[in-house]
């Protein structure tokens, strides 16, 4: 259950993030932020995803693992979401990158996210136009900052270059781009060096963070307008890429192959992971095995 970790001891000195880079020349607020995660860690939790074995997928935003005697139900949406995190501050400054063959517009995304539902408020007193005029002056005078500390390549057109890779294989959400970008100037505190370099990271975060339960076989078009033939299949999968960042195999497969092993390697799983939902005990081995017996 739930309760099963909350019940545990927390020492005051976890174990610290294995692999992390011995760079002397690392920004000290980089340094403060990779050492709150030290603080904010679950000793026991960090034992799991060292030791677990790989039971299998429900979807493609739930997994099964089994640890010690226990089946543990993993909500990867929130695993990636945090371990995107700590990808970031691991590699800061070192990123590789995601070339983006279309280089969009900052103005054609930050309207699309403008025209969202729940986004625009009419009396903001601004045009949409404006608005996303304003996001990328700010965006342009801080390009090279984020260039160089984030991969976040963009030029002088202001167009979107390049982005970061955080895991191997793993492209994000194209749909998530507009909101992104729009979040980059507007909830980013770019102030302060450390808010800084948090809030842009969780905002990587968020936009890396699996998907939702995508129904397989979901479709991105009319399923009238789809033909049984290989070719249309084939657009069909990559269209359904882009929008949501894999396929629901793929991302069953990217749960077994790169995020636990990449987990594994520099995970610093945090407290609240004990009583949020994330991981979810959801039966004990021990005691099934005593079921069996009696059968």
């Amino acid at each position: 259950t739930q309760s099963t970790w909350a019940k545990i001891d927390i020492p005051s000195l976890t174990r610290k993030r294995k692999n992390r880079p011995s760079d002397n020349k690392q920004l000290s607020s980089v340094l403060s932020l990779q050492s709150q995660l030290d603080t904010e860690a679950h000793s026991l939790l960090m034992e799991l995803f060292e030791k677990y074995t790989f039971v299998g997928a429900v979807n493609n935003r739930f997994g099964l693992v089994q640890f010690q005697t226990g089946l543990y139900l993993i909500d990867f949406c929130a695993v990636t979401q945090e371990l995107s995190y700590q990808m970031v501050l691991h590699n800061f400054g070192n990123h590789k990158t995601i070339e983006l063959e279309s280089k969009p517009l900052l103005k054609d995304l930050l309207m699309i996210a403008l025209d969202m539902d729940d986004v625009w408020d009419e009396n903001i007193g601004i045009s949409k136009s404006d608005l996303a005029d304003k996001a990328i002056n700010l965006l342009m005078t801080k390009a090279a900052m984020i260039n160089e500390y984030f991969s976040i390549q963009i030029d002088e057109s202001s167009r979107l270059c390049s982005l970061p890779l955080l895991l191997e294989s793993y492209i994000p959400p194209i749909s998530r781009l507009p909101l992104f970008l729009l979040r980059l100037a507007t909830d980013v505190e770019w102030n302060s060096e450390k808010d800084c370099f948090e809030s842009l990271s969780r905002e990587l975060a968020d936009l890396y963070a699996f998907p939702d339960i995508i129904e397989e076989g979901s479709n991105t078009v009319d399923p009238e307008e789809m033909t049984q033939n290989e070719e249309q299949k084939t657009e069909h999968e990559e269209k359904l890429i882009e929008l949501t960042g894999g396929t629901p195999a793929k991302l069953k497969l990217m749960m077994k192959n790169i995020v636990l092993p990449t987990a594994k390697a520099i995970l610093v799983p945090p407290k609240k992971w004990a009583t949020d939902g994330t991981i979810v005990q959801v039966a004990c081995l021990e005691n099934l095995y005593k079921i069996f017996e009696r059968c």
